[in-house]
Parts: structure tokens; C-alpha cells; sequence
């Protein structure tokens, strides 16, 4: 096996770099994943042991082509390559190692089993601590809650440090909100996605043998997509590399697009400041457009000053120039788009092209999917993993969480009236209440009251009986293969029942998703075998939006500019390219300019055939009608690489 055939020479240049750190610009469509599996491949084949080796990424999906590709190359032996998510990575370190993290004053220590809460949890959490410092929450407060939490716990702050931070912008209430849910997760034995990062790097610095241990055993590192790092994820990274010092890292300054997430583009922009030996490498030869498109992206994107400069080429065809088309409205635009998409769909014979549009606004998608009906045009839109948000699918989730970790107050107050016990709103009020007096989980406050005679007799049987099921429940979960654990819970709790016994058609399909969770389960035990129980429940809880999402198997995907990183499809109609929406009326300063110019680049660098812009002259968008200038955007782009039409509906023509 000749592990640098089909690549070019930049490519080869990326795979022969092992030693040292190495920065590699690797541009949009440049084959940076296959650098990666070649190099990972590359260092197997010099004798490399597979567990030395350790490469990132940001979704399930990255993660496991990467996986998949590594292993098609080299055989098994990849499949002892740690490839995975940061948060994956994370999350692996603190099952191995969360009790060696010091308890703070006030809260509990976290032990092994803990769960991992995603954004609902999260909201609901929140929420409930809003409450409980006497506030009737907003929509806005929960935003501006989720907001300050995370960004205390990535910048390492403690509540009193975010006090001082916002009491001079009236916004103390945060800081008492972020100390209660440090509380209340704490004693849930939970953390966050925010958690999963923060304490993997508390733990590295408080634990000198457990950092110790890790720098010893990855004398390679790999790192995909650099520049949606955050801070504490290259800190994470450079404690890693702290004796061996082999990093590598891939990424494109200008695909820099989630600083709302806590991404900072300084990460890449002052790699070179950090690791003054670096050596930096180009990959500059794009795969995946057409001269036209590339020309277009990269005469838009060199407008910004806060960039690495680069000179893109690509040796496939020229291929129409861009377009950009003004429509009279947003009708006329979801219009326009159908009327292109039925052109484009019947030049692509037995393999119909690949086909997505992108907007700045989830609002934006209205008046498409109006039109897609009219003209019976069938479409996706990319909004999440809606299995996993099914109420169902949920209710077996939260039964996995509380069996593995029985003080995960939300999986147990979600379960504990599911089915039916008679255990409602009044009696989970004084489980509550008592759970808060004592400082305890609710499970803990339930042993106590199911043997307090100040509760009815009947009640206290109703909590014996569930107290009972979790116990049971958790002694299974140590034993039984996942599949089989999902299968005893809807037999043991009468789930499944109770999901047939509910209204005829909608039950049984409810009943046909449990079902299809167990099948999920059985599916991850065959990928990964020997997993447990908690393996199942950890990968569930990681699941990113967009890994079940497959681009080449949609008629017309719908997605939002944010959610088209990765992807790529032979046409693009990129809608909205007016001033107010792109860029977002919400950026004002020039760093905030400079990422919404990035956002276009990006959306206009997953189109491999063609690409249209368009705008409306006139557009309703949240109850008013508006009028938007073009995008500045569309002015910055050389006036010679594109082609200008109008539409302005059918009715007008």
C-alpha cells in the first residue's frame, strides 16, 4: 500500500510533516480530511502504535468518515486511532477520571455514571433556577441565562467573578442563576456540553498524573476544523501535547463562522506567536467548484483584513458564472428558485443533481416551503435530530439517564409519572420542596418520604414501587448489552403498553420509534462492540444536529448558512443576499462584519456546478414588509464574475 498515492504535492508535503508542530491552511473543497487519513495512515505504516495516535474533530459525522476512511485504507488496526469529537474526548476522560476532580465549597463531588445534559435539558434547568431566585422567566431571560453560563464556565469564571462582571449592566440576576445551576447540576451528578470541555481542563491542571498520563500515551495529535476551536479547547489541546509537541492542526481562518458559540479565530490567526518553530503548509488546490464559483468566492472573501492570504486554484472546468438575481419579493424568490431547481433537476438524467438552499434566518424558509408545495417539489429541511427529539424517544432516553446516574433529577422527574402512577404536579411540589431542604437528589428525598407518615399511605407505596424500578433498573444497566437494556425498560416500566393503549395510529407509531431506538442501540453495540450501557447513553447525548443528515440522498435540502459547513451539493441558490439579512442587521462592529462575510464564503464554497444569489426588493418578515438594499457583499465581488438577471413572478411576465 503507497499511502501518498493520489496526492498532490502539498498534500504529500502535509503527510510526510510529522514531527513538530505543523499549521496547515487548507483552503475550502482542498481535501483536507484525506491529508488527515493519509497521515494518520502514514504513521501506522512507520510503525506508529494506533493508540499514540489522537485526531479531533467537531461532529459525530467528521469523526466517523474519518474513521471509516482510516480503516478502508489501513484495516483494523485504525480502528485503535482515538478519533473523535472534542466533547467525545472529553467526555471519555471524565468517566475515567471525574473523581480526581477537587469537590468546590458548596457542592457536591461529581462521581463516575454522570450524566450529560443537552440543550433541553439545559433550558429546562434554567429555567427552573430562574424560578428559584424569584423571577417569572422571558423567552429573553432563558437566552441571556444560557448565554453568561456559558460563557463563565468556557472563560473559567466563577459566580462571583461573573457578579462583578455584570452588576455595572444590571444583569447581576445571572450570576445568581449561574451559582444555583452549578448547584444543582453538581448535585445531580451532571454536566453540559460547556462541562464536558471546562472540567477536562480543570482536571489537567488540578491532576498532574492524570495529564501526565494522557501526554504519554498521544505522541501524535491531530486537529480537524481548527478554526472553530475555542479557548479552553486549545488549551485542551496544547496541555496534550505539552512533552511530545507533534500537533497538527487543519483549518481555514475564512470558514470562521461560530464565534457565537465561543469560536475564536484568534486560535489560528496567533498559532504561529505560540509555536514559533511551526511550519506552515498550503493547500491551495480546490477539488469541489468550478473556476467560475472559486473565482467569485475568493474575490468576496479577500475584502476581509483579519485573514491568512491565500491563493486558491482549482483545475476543474470554468462553468457558468455566478449569478445574481433581484426578485420583486420573497414570493417571487421561493418562485424563482422552484422554476430553477425543476430546470436544473432534468439536466441531471439518472443521477439527479444535488440540489440546497441556504438562508441566513430560519424565518427565511417560509415562503420556500410554500412555493416547494405549490410546485410539488420535494424537500428536506435541516433543522436537528428530530428522532431524538421525538417525546417518546426522549421519555427511554431520560429511563437510560436515571439508570446510570439515579440523582439526574431532570431524567427522573421527566420518568417518574411515565406511564401513569399517580405520582402528579402536587406530590413531584413536596418531593421538590424536600429535595431542596435536605440539598439532596430528588431520588434521595423520595427514600425519605416513602417512609414519613406525614404522606398518605398510598402515596408512599406509589414511591416505594418507583424508588424500586430505578434501583432495579440501575443493577440491569450494569449487566445487560444496550439493545437488550433499552428492551427490558419498556417491558419493566410498561412503556411499551402504554404507548399501544394511547390512541390508535399516533401509538403505534410512537410504539415504532422506541422500537427503532432499541434498533439504534443495536446498531451502535455491533459499530463499537463490548459497549455498555452508559457508552450508548453517552453517544446519544453527543449526537450533533447534523449527523443524520446525508446531503447526497435529499431532493432540495433547506438549510441554514451555519448548519452548511461540510457539505456539498452541484447547485446552491443562496436567498436573502440583502443588507439587514446578510449581513445580519445584528452586526455592527468590523469583526462581526468580517464573520458575516465569511458566512457568504462558506455558502457560496459548498456549490460544485452552480450557484445563484438572489434578494428581494421587498420582503415580509416578521409581520412587516421591508425593503433592503443589496448586500454590500455583492458589491465587493468583481462585477466581471457575474451575471445579473430580475424576476419578479409569473404574474409579471
Amino acid at each position: 500500500m503507497d499511502v501518498l498515492e493520489g496526492l498532490n504535492p502539498r498534500q504529500v508535503e502535509a503527510v510526510l510533516e510529522t514531527e513538530g508542530p505543523v499549521l496547515v491552511l487548507a483552503g475550502a473543497g482542498s481535501g483536507k480530511t484525506r491529508a488527515i487519513v493519509h497521515r494518520i495512515a502514514y504513521l501506522l505504516d512507520g510503525g506508529i502504535s494506533p493508540s499514540r495516535i489522537l485526531a479531533v474533530t467537531f461532529t459525530n459525522k467528521a469523526a466517523g468518515e474519518m474513521k471509516s476512511r482510516t480503516v478502508r485504507m489501513v484495516g483494523q488496526t485504525a480502528e485503535a486511532v482515538w478519533i473523535s469529537t472534542f466533547h467525545s474526548f472529553c467526555a471519555g476522560i471524565l468517566r475515567a477520571h471525574i473523581e480526581a476532580l477537587k469537590p468546590i465549597d458548596g457542592r457536591q463531588a461529581y462521581r463516575r455514571g454522570f450524566s450529560i445534559y443537552d440543550e433541553d435539558d439545559r433550558k429546562k434547568l434554567l429555567l427552573e433556577c430562574l424560578k428559584e431566585i424569584g423571577l417569572k422567566p422571558t423567552a429573553n431571560d432563558i437566552k441571556m441565562a444560557r448565554k453568561w453560563v456559558s460563557l463563565a464556565k468556557l472563560k473559567g469564571l466563577d459566580a462571583d467573578d461573573l457578579q462583578a462582571r455584570l452588576a455595572r449592566d444590571g444583569q447581576a440576576r445571572f450570576a445568581d442563576v449561574y451559582e444555583r445551576y452549578l448547584i444543582r447540576m453538581a448535585a445531580s451528578n451532571a454536566v453540559d456540553f460547556d462541562d464536558l470541555l471546562a472540567l477536562t481542563l480543570r482536571l489537567f491542571d488540578e491532576n498532574k498524573e492524570v495529564l501526565t498520563l494522557y501526554q504519554n500515551r498521544f505522541e501524535y495529535c491531530m486537529v480537524d476544523e481548527f478554526q472553530d476551536t475555542n479557548r479552553v479547547q486549545y488549551e485542551l489541546v496544547k496541555r496534550v501535547v505539552g512533552k511530545h509537541r507533534n500537533l497538527f492542526v487543519v483549518g481555514d481562518d475564512d470558514q470562521s463562522i461560530y464565534s457565537f458559540r465561543g469560536a475564536d479565530v484568534r486560535n489560528m490567526l496567533d498559532f504561529e506567536r505560540d509555536f514559533p518553530d511551526v511550519r506552515v503548509i498550503h493547500l491551495d488546490q480546490n477539488y469541489r467548484s468550478t473556476k467560475s464559483i472559486l473565482a467569485t468566492a475568493s474575490s468576496l472573501i479577500s475584502k476581509n483584513i483579519a485573514r491568512k492570504q491565500k491563493n486558491l486554484f482549482t483545475e476543474n472546468t470554468l462553468g457558468e458564472k455566478v449569478e445574481v438575481c433581484t426578485c420583486g419579493t420573497e414570493e417571487a424568490e421561493a418562485e424563482f428558485v422552484c422554476e430553477r431547481a425543476q430546470r436544473v433537476a432534468r439536466t441531471g438524467g439518472d443521477k439527479p443533481p444535488t440540489i440546497a438552499v441556504f438562508y441566513r434566518t430560519n424565518a427565511q424558509s417560509r415562503a420556500l416551503e410554500d412555493a416547494l408545495l405549490r410546485y410539488e417539489i420535494p424537500y428536506t429541511v435541516v433543522r436537528g435530530l428530530r428522532f431524538y427529539q421525538r417525546k417518546e424517544v426522549k421519555d427511554v432516553v431520560a429511563y437510560l439517564k436515571a439508570s446510570i446516574n439515579p440523582d439526574d433529577d431532570l431524567a427522573i422527574e421527566r420518568v417518574i409519572n411515565v406511564p401513569p402512577r399517580g405520582i402528579g404536579r402536587s406530590s413531584m411540589k413536596m418531593i421538590r420542596a424536600r429535595a431542596h431542604a435536605a440539598g439532596c437528589s430528588l431520588l434521595a428525598a423520595i427514600a425519605e418520604l416513602k417512609d414519613s407518615d406525614a404522606v398518605r399511605p398510598a402515596l408512599r407505596r406509589r414511591l416505594t414501587s418507583f424508588r424500586a424500578l430505578i434501583t432495579s433498573l440501575k443493577t440491569s444497566a450494569e449487566t445487560m448489552h444496550p439493545s437488550g437494556f433499552i428492551d427490558h425498560i419498556l417491558h419493566e416500566t410498561g412503556y411499551l403498553d402504554y404507548l399501544q393503549d394511547s390512541d390508535e395510529d399516533e401509538g403505534q407509531t410512537r410504539a415504532e420509534n422506541v422500537r427503532e431506538l432499541s434498533t439504534a442501540a443495536k446498531s451502535f453495540a455491533k459499530k463499537h462492540p463490548g459497549a455498555t450501557v452508559e457508552d450508548f447513553v453517552q453517544h446519544v447525548s453527543l449526537m450533533s444536529e447534523l449527523d443524520q443528515f446525508d446531503e447526497h440522498e435529499q431532493p432540495v435540502s433547506l438549510i441554514t448558512l451555519h448548519s452548511a459547513k461540510g457539505l456539498e451539493f452541484d447547485f446552491v441558490f443562496l436567498i436573502g443576499v440583502e443588507k439587514g439579512l446578510l449581513p445580519h442587521y445584528s452586526a455592527r462592529q468590523k469583526d462581526e462584519i468580517e464573520e458575516e462575510r465569511r458566512l457568504l464564503y462558506v455558502g457560496m464554497t459548498r456549490a460544485k456546478k452552480g450557484l445563484i444569489l438572489t434578494r428581494a426588493y421587498r420582503r415580509l418578515i416578521f409581520g412587516r414588509t421591508v425593503i433592503n438594499p443589496e448586500s454590500p457583499f455583492i458589491g465587493e465581488i468583481d462585477p466581471a464574475l457575474i451575471t445579473r438577471t430580475a424576476y419578479y413572478g409569473k404574474d409579471l411576465l
